[in-house]
């Protein structure tokens, strides 16, 4: 086993400063590879893939579909004295379904009828039930 050799008066900080630096004086290579991969990695963790400074504008554009559902809601949402809140409304290749409960037979075609008003020429299918 080599004893590493200081020079006379050499304080700790000298001894410090030379394990840190590695058995020759220098830098060992693992710390090298590292803060190099740091420098290349990181820029790239932080800032993804994407340019700086462009934003991207992401437009959402309704289907038919979910247009027509939607108005349909709208339109049982809207009635007085009419709980909408139990009545699934689907909307799928030209053919509006109403699904749920309601709680008479007046509700159930009160609903119907708002619903045609609101159906853009898609076909209502009444799957309503009438709770007992």
């Amino acid at each position: 086993m080599s004893r590493t050799r200081y020079p006379r008066g050499a304080g700790p900080e000298v001894r410090a400063a030379r394990s840190r630096a590695g058995r020759h004086g220098r830098t060992p290579v693992i710390r090298v590879v590292a803060l190099a991969l740091a420098g290349v990695c990181l820029p790239l963790l932080i800032g993804g893939c994407g340019v700086i400074g462009v934003e991207r504008a992401t437009e959402q554009t309704a289907t038919p579909d979910a247009t027509v559902a939607s108005d349909v809601k709208r339109a049982l949402v809207a009635m007085d004295g009419v709980d909408a809140a139990a009545v699934r409304v689907v909307a799928k290749e030209n053919r509006v379904t109403l699904d749920g409960f309601v709680a008479s037979e007046e509700a159930r075609e009160a609903m119907l009828t708002a619903a045609e008003g609101a159906l853009g020429g898609y076909e209502l299918v009444d799957e309503l039930k009438v709770r007992q």
